[in-house]
């Protein structure tokens, strides 16, 4: 992307895209492994990568028209296997978890969050989960902090006991738009929440064309 920053380029490199250093010669998970929830605000060169990469993509508007519970029943019925959850704080929004790197309204609510979580949780295939973004320097009475950690009761990834399960046979590197750490694709599903604000214009691009 026009940043050039190297911690923005996992999940492509994770894909076979980019330089060779970072994609090992090739792709270690397939795109149709890879959902992407959430996703607002990338830039002109991003959003023709995402269009054309065979991943499931579902922005901030697909979730206002269709809802949470619906698009991860979608999901989980058109992938199988093991799951890696990566979550972005700064994919929720910042009224709910303002200690974040880049907070920017219009994000997911808690309740959005907790319910994506509770149903990966549910399907019994959650294999792996990281939590990233948290900055506790913007956040507020440790609010961001307590959504984030491991067995809090307001954690919308631990609560209701969900269990993680580490993998002995992780192969994959650190993937993801953002941040997310994918197992081999043999081995699990790739969903990340992406952070940044939606677009209805961005949306109608993403489905049209590409120029």
């Amino acid at each position: 992307s026009p940043s050039g920053n190297v911690h923005g380029m996992p999940l492509a490199a994770c894909l076979g895209r980019g330089p060779e250093v970072l994609t090992g010669g090739g792709a270690s998970v397939l795109p149709e492994n890879v959902a992407l929830i959430g996703i607002r605000n990338l830039d002109h060169r991003e959003k023709k990568i995402v269009r054309s990469s065979g991943v499931h993509a579902y922005t901030m508007s697909d979730l206002d028209r269709r809802g949470m519970g619906s698009i991860m029943e979608e999901i989980l019925a058109a992938t199988s296997g093991r799951i890696h959850l990566s979550l972005d704080l700064d994919g929720i929004d910042p009224v709910v978890a303002p200690g974040v790197g880049t907070p920017v309204r219009g994000g997911l609510s808690y309740r959005e969050a907790h319910l994506l979580c509770e149903m990966v949780s549910e399907s019994k295939r959650l294999l792996s989960l990281d939590v990233v973004e948290l900055n506790p320097i913007l956040d507020v009475r440790n609010s961001s902090a307590e959504i984030a950690t491991s067995g809090s009761p307001r954690s919308p990834c631990l609560s209701r006991k969900a269990s993680v399960t580490p993998s002995t046979r992780y192969q994959g590197p650190t993937s993801s738009i953002r941040s997310i750490a994918c197992s081999s694709k043999a081995e699990s599903q790739a969903l990340h929440v992406p952070p940044r604000s939606a677009s209805a214009a961005w949306d109608a691009q993403m489905r049209s064309p590409p120029s």
